[in-house]
């Protein structure tokens, strides 16, 4: 059966066949070739941000639940989006290091509310 809105950017969209049938093969999702470095790096910086944050939040809405310290809170979550703002600043210049150290941050505000979940679950 054929649809009858099939968007050229929807990667399961149909394709109709010359002899006119229908071949239910997914488009490929390649970023087109004439992006500009700048929009591929912003692409690339939304994409780690999904990665990341995500779990911050989940770690974060356990934290406060669980009644955690609650100045830890403050303290912690201050630093993680400070963090993950300087890493998506150096991350769009492209500045290594400093990419680096803002990520390990963020990364270390995590396992510090990790432990803290398991201290107080434990």
């Amino acid at each position: 059966m054929r649809k009858p809105f099939a968007f050229l950017n929807d990667p399961l969209a149909i394709n109709s066949c010359g002899s006119g049938g229908i071949v239910g093969s997914p488009l490929p999702a390649a970023p087109a070739a004439d992006e500009l470095p700048i929009v591929k790096r912003a692409a690339a910086c939304w994409r780690n941000d999904l990665e990341n944050i995500p779990i911050f939040l989940f770690l974060g809405l356990n934290y406060v639940t669980l009644g955690c310290w609650p100045t830890g809170a403050f303290v912690y979550f201050t630093i993680f989006a400070v963090a993950r703002v300087l890493h998506t600043i150096v991350y769009l210049r492209g500045l290594q290091p400093a990419r680096t150290i803002c990520y390990g941050v963020g990364a270390t505000i995590c396992l510090i509310l990790s432990i803290h979940i398991l201290i107080a679950v434990l």
